[in-house]
């Protein structure tokens, strides 16, 4: 397994231990992806800037806006559904294979 994708598996062993202790938190979710949600609330803010100054091509602009806000819709929606489908995903995950992933990074054979 490459080095990459080991890592990745890691760290979502580590929040898949981190929402069993915890309860499924859409809020710790929210807080793990901060800076994507960055990246796209200033994406919304230059397309409303360039908007202000650009106005005889609005349509643009306005789409471009609707994207972003649909993107963050989606995710919301996405993270809602998770949060109900927790309890199954609790029950039919194989909890030591997760923390043997989580701790050593692969599992063994």
């Amino acid at each position: 397994m490459n080095e990459k994708r080991e890592r990745l598996e890691k760290k979502y062993a580590g929040h898949l231990l981190r929402h069993k202790e915890h309860g499924y938190s859409i809020l710790y979710i929210l807080q793990v992806s901060a800076f994507r949600y960055l990246l796209l609330i200033l994406a919304a803010a230059l397309v409303l800037v360039i908007y202000q100054f650009n106005q005889r091509d609005g349509g643009i602009y306005l789409f471009l806006l609707g994207l972003l806000v649909g993107a963050v819709m989606r995710d919301f929606g996405w993270l809602r559904q998770g949060k109900k489908v927790w309890p199954l995903y609790e029950k039919v995950i194989d909890w030591a294979k997760v923390k043997e992933i989580a701790e050593k990074g692969q599992l063994a054979g």
